[in-house]
């Protein structure tokens, strides 16, 4: 077997384990949205790589057709698991419906029963030979539904990508770093991709037929380990904004179960004087350092309704209704949404109503008394 084919047979296996290593230890660690989906995809991606070093060190047509038909198993999953991880990502819960799935699963079933079939196996490559008899990929030809197939995969990783961007437009500080890897991790195995298809199709004479696409897809999972370790890309996961509704009279934040802020309305920028970009990712010691009072109840409670008192030049009195977030699987504490609203004015309020009705009520009591001792007068007299 050439040397070569062997060389990058073992790069192919090195990469399996590191996706396999990766998937395990965010199946292990963390329970957030988006979590299976990139478990899922991390799988798929070793599947891919695995099956095409197995055609690498293959030297029967035979099976180095068996190891093309696994290997499509990861190819052909792959762009639809990360489609559905960034929906997961960026919260876009309403395309997680049985009847959009299910329309989404169409082609790639097709595909794979194409592939699995001996009758219907040209409809997807209309042939296949060997390279060499001593090991090394396969020379393919595609059939028409793998067009289809691609169209589909290209189709899904741009919408991907433009989300992406379109979060990464939206959010700021850490949440930008953490979109920047992904919509990296998304662009380097999708344009190795289609310069491999370009290639192989429009230079065939100067093309050697070997898709470094699997390959790329190491750089990818490095970018994306690179934002679990470095920038907690399943530990802190923005929410969505339209579940913080900025037209909200009072205010709102929204904390992760470690109690760092990943959300927050206009209000609170305007009442603690701080950006939005300024506080999410933040601890809340860091942004409650001049509000101890409502520090302690972010610290402390997980439920609670609630008046707090904030001392200063001009008492605040907010009236604070802390909710927990409960993970929907695995019913963990993930997060607690904050409301705070400022009830200074109705206390006032309800102050001076308090003092006025003291107030009469100790007229009455003088009243009352006066009374007696006119009775009293009034008795002894006769």
């Amino acid at each position: 077997m050439d040397i070569k084919w062997i060389l990058f047979g073992v790069v192919l296996i090195v990469n399996t384990i590191f996706a396999i290593a990766i998937a395990i230890f965010v199946a292990r660690k963390f329970v957030v949205p988006g979590r299976n989906a990139l478990v899922l995809v991390l799988i798929s991606l070793a599947i891919w790589l695995f099956a095409y070093a197995m055609i690498m060190f293959s030297t029967s047509i035979e099976t180095k057709r068996f190891w093309l038909q696994i290997e499509n198993i990861g190819i052909i999953s792959q762009p639809v698991l990360w489609f559905f991880f960034i929906l997961s990502y960026a919260r876009q819960v309403r395309f997680f419906k049985k009847s959009f799935i299910a329309v989404i699963s169409i082609i790639p079933i097709i595909s794979w029963v194409m592939l699995f079939s001996d009758p219907w196996f040209h409809f997807y490559y209309a042939s296949i030979k060997l390279l060499s008899e001593h090991g090394g990929p396969l020379i393919i030809e595609r059939g028409p539904w793998y067009w289809v197939a691609l169209t589909q995969s290209y189709t899904l990783y741009a919408f991907a990508t433009a989300l992406l961007i379109w979060r990464f437009i939206e959010f700021r500080n850490i949440f930008r770093k953490q979109l920047g890897l992904l919509i990296t991790a998304a662009l380097i195995p999708w344009i190795t991709n289609i310069l491999y298809q370009l290639l192989s199709n429009l230079a065939p004479s100067i093309f050697i037929p070997v898709d470094l696409t699997p390959i790329s897809f190491t750089i990818a999972i490095w970018l994306i380990s690179q934002g679990i370790f470095r920038t907690r890309l399943l530990d802190l996961v923005p929410i969505a904004r339209d579940v913080v509704m900025e037209h909200i009279p009072e205010m709102v934040f929204v904390v992760d179960a470690h109690d760092r802020v990943l959300d927050a309305n206009s209000v609170a920028e305007k009442l603690l004087g701080k950006s939005r970009q300024e506080m999410i990712g933040r601890d809340p010691i860091e942004i409650f350092r001049h509000w101890p009072q409502m520090l302690n109840r972010f610290l402390s409670t997980e439920r609670t309704r609630e008046e707090v008192q904030i001392a200063g030049d001009s008492s605040i009195i907010f009236e604070v209704v802390i909710t927990p977030l409960y993970n929907e699987h695995t019913k963990d504490l993930s997060g607690r949404v904050i409301l705070a609203h400022d009830i200074t004015e109705r206390k006032l309020l309800e102050n001076e109503l308090k003092k006025t009705n003291e107030a009469l009520e100790a007229k009455i009591r003088e009243t009352e008394e006066l009374k007696q001792r006119c009775r009293n007068r009034l008795s002894a007299i006769h």
